[in-house]
């Protein structure tokens, strides 16, 4: 079977970014907010096992992930701020 790939806005950049077990904090948050909110290719982020409070994670989730459609998976496990609410 011969079929050409049409190339698509998703053809270039990172699909999945793997940060856990760091001792990234809330600070990081803040700036993994900005880039999610500008990302158009990313897939999945990890950010388990980290340092991250739930005031981080509401960061992440009003100021990047409203305006980011591209992100399926989203790790946030084994962080103090990781609570049912975030999961949800």
């Amino acid at each position: 079977m011969n079929y050409k790939r049409t190339k698509t806005q998703n053809d270039y950049g990172l699909r999945a970014v793997v940060l856990k077990r760091n001792k990234f904090s809330d600070g990081f948050a803040k700036l993994i907010a900005q880039c999610l909110f500008k990302d158009k290719y990313l897939k999945k982020i990890d950010l388990s096992g980290n340092f991250i409070h739930e005031h981080g994670f509401k960061t992440i989730i009003k100021t990047g992930m409203l305006e980011n459609s591209t992100l399926v998976c989203f790790d946030a496990r084994i962080n103090p701020g990781f609570t049912p609410k975030v999961h949800e």
